[in-house]
């Protein structure tokens, strides 16, 4: 159980990355630029 404890409290002292970074752009390879565009339609219908 203390191990269990000890490294519960390590985990909660290790910096996250802030979620800005996990919204960074990401380049999908060829044949995605429009991507975005063809998502809009489907939900939206645009």
């Amino acid at each position: 159980m203390m191990l269990t404890m000890e490294r519960f409290k390590s985990e909660l002292k290790k910096k996250k990355p802030p979620f800005t970074s996990l919204a960074k752009p990401t380049h999908w390879g060829e044949g995605s630029e429009h991507l975005s565009e063809q998502i809009d339609e489907i939900l939206y219908g645009e």
